[in-house]
């Protein structure tokens, strides 16, 4: 099993009390090395604005990717942008299609990303439930 991830994924904060912050991430990553330290862990890649694309609308990629904000930037009750979540982001939805790609080219059997933002919780025009994009 191969493991994708980037420290990225731990720049996204959502700001203080926020349930998806990045300890729950640390927690994950320290229990799967101390558990399983023969797991081979992969850097995500970014996904491209073209992959993106292939799911979402280009008005939710443009609000995630191009108004970036020094500040916190709340798209929703629960979804919450500050300024290295569109990076954290990419590298999700980088992680999901690499390992995908991986697994269906025979390379690998199995594969597990390790990230954040969650991405299960978007829709193809909207982000919500603390998720930016479908990863």
């Amino acid at each position: 099993m191969r493991i994708f991830s980037h420290p990225s994924c731990l720049a996204h904060d959502p700001g203080p009390g926020h349930p998806e912050c990045p300890e729950r991430l640390i927690a994950v990553a320290e229990a799967l090395r101390a558990g399983l330290p023969q797991l081979a862990w992969l850097e995500a890649p970014q996904a491209l604005r073209s992959q993106l694309a292939r799911v979402h609308d280009a008005e939710l990629i443009a609000l995630v990717l191009d108004q970036h904000s020094a500040g916190l930037r709340r798209l929703d009750a629960d979804t919450v942008m500050g300024e290295y979540s569109a990076d954290a982001a990419l590298r999700a939805c980088g992680a999901s299609i690499c390992a995908v790609d991986a697994i269906m080219a025979g390379d690998i059997e199995r594969a597990f990303c390790a990230v954040r933002p969650p991405g299960h919780h978007a829709t193809a025009n909207i982000a919500m439930g603390f998720c930016l994009f479908n990863a």
